[in-house]
């Protein structure tokens, strides 16, 4: 009985706490509201990132088509023509490239062969690959490969006992990535027949040794270009004297016009840009050399820091609007003359404290 008493006193005791931790009607609103905005967020998170609302639009496109397609033809057209964005490589999703399987070595050289691949053939010059030129290959005798030119960039660079490095669209072979092999050039024709030796295996070179960066903001770079006879130039006559042949310098715009002159990207090993040739200026074509002098804002330091690049034009063609279309390979830094490091472009210190403070 005692025992009874006490028991009945302990959960009237818990039934009681319960009770005054019961919340007002406000919060449990809050808080429910709280849980359906967290549900709601967690499942349009799982709907995006696994593209569900786009399988879902074109099922129910399909199904709509089918079914009222007998009185709108035009709508059944519509649902099968149309593209899939999934299938289409959405800026921002990560949709994994199917690549060719292959199991042997003669099954990359045949599918090389069949599918006219164009393969680019580079060299090691001045401590880094270059562009040689861009082959075909036509047959296949063991190790030995004929080949045809596509485009011949340096002849220099191919001639016969040159290493090169042919670089192909990516294959798996077994469970790896493969899109390149090592040979040696042992002949080269006038009718741009080249013959190469492959002395490797198949294996895997990033076909760009340095990464490229857009130009987001074009005030801070100015760039002028001389056409220059690599065996007899001068840099203080260049400076001084020559005007250049190429001037970019958008001091006002950050993001100009896409039909304006401007650098359009940037490496450890080069750069490309769009611009037109000053009237009477020297045009340039593949191979020449050219002398480059830049000025590149560092906010650090909060000032334009010059550069002087010798360099060689490794590709050209128009760009329409009377501009061509520049791409160049560093071939080594050159020592800024003293004298020209303030006055290399007129108002670097102004342009400077443009960029410090933009609202002044």
């Amino acid at each position: 009985m005692i025992d009874s008493k006490v028991d009945s006193r302990f959960l009237g005791a818990i039934q009681t706490s319960f009770k005054s931790m019961d919340l007002p009607t406000e919060v449990k609103l809050f808080i429910g509201l709280m849980a359906i905005g967290a549900g709601a967020t967690g499942l349009f998170y799982i709907i995006k990132k696994n593209q569900i609302h786009l399988e879902a639009r074109d099922i129910f496109l399909r199904l709509l088509g089918v079914s009222l397609g007998r009185f709108f033809p035009s709508l059944t057209q519509y649902v099968d023509d149309k593209p899939s964005r999934s299938a289409g490589a959405p800026a921002k999703s990560k949709v994994k490239k199917t690549l060719q399987h292959v199991s042997s070595d003669k099954e990359v050289i045949d599918l090389l062969v069949s599918r006219k691949v164009r393969v680019d053939v580079s060299a090691e010059r001045s401590g880094q690959r270059s562009l040689a030129g861009v082959a075909l290959i036509k047959g296949m005798n063991g190790l030995i490969l004929e080949c045809d030119l596509a485009e011949l960039v340096s002849e220099k660079l191919l001639l016969p006992g040159s290493t090169v490095k042919c670089i192909f669209t990516e294959m798996t072979y077994g469970e790896r990535r493969i899109n390149a092999f090592v040979g040696k050039v042992l002949q080269l024709s006038q009718d741009r027949r080249i013959t190469i030796q492959r002395t490797s295996g198949f294996g895997f070179i990033r076909r760009r040794a340095f990464a490229r960066r857009k130009v987001a903001d074009q005030r801070y770079i100015k760039v002028k270009v001389w056409k220059i006879d690599p065996e007899d130039y001068d840099i203080d006559t260049c400076l001084d004297d020559v005007e250049p042949d190429i001037t970019i310098d958008n001091r006002r715009t950050a993001t100009p016009k896409a039909t304006a002159e401007q650098v359009l990207d940037i490496s450890k090993g080069g750069m490309a840009l769009r611009a037109a040739v000053r009237l009477g200026g020297n045009m340039m074509s593949v191979n020449d050399r050219v002398l480059l002098a830049m000025l590149m804002y560092t906010p650090k330091r909060k000032v334009f820091i010059p550069h002087l690049i010798l360099a060689e034009v490794r590709g050209a063609r128009s760009a329409g609007n009377g501009q061509v279309r520049l791409s160049f390979q560093f071939m080594r830094s050159l020592k800024v003359p003293p004298r020209k490091r303030s006055s290399l472009f007129k108002g670097q210190a102004l342009m400077a404290s443009a960029l410090e403070h933009p609202e002044g």
